[in-house]
């Protein structure tokens, strides 16, 4: 397991949510790179929409769509989308 002493909790959440199985901070996977999605500018009230119901049209050039992550609790997406936007 990776020394999670110094890691941002937002990154911690991703882990431990499954985020980062299609999704790395820097580089494309499945899904967009969080650097990408920090470069948008969204919200945090924008990334739990999206989270909650994903909208492929936002990165037509990735073929897999995201499913919706309704089990993810607010406040543990709010602060994944701080680490996110800490990204850019």
């Amino acid at each position: 397991a990776p020394n999670t002493a110094n890691m941002p909790k937002g990154r911690i959440l991703a882990e431990q949510y499954g985020c980062l199985a299609c999704h790395a901070e820097r580089e494309r996977l499945v899904g967009p790179a969080y650097a990408e999605v920090a470069k948008r500018g969204y919200s945090s009230d924008k990334i739990l929409q999206l989270v909650r119901a994903p909208q492929p049209t936002n990165w037509p050039d990735f073929e897999t769509p995201m499913p919706p992550m309704t089990d993810v609790p607010e406040e543990d997406v709010k602060e994944i989308s701080g680490w996110i936007n800490s990204l850019k």
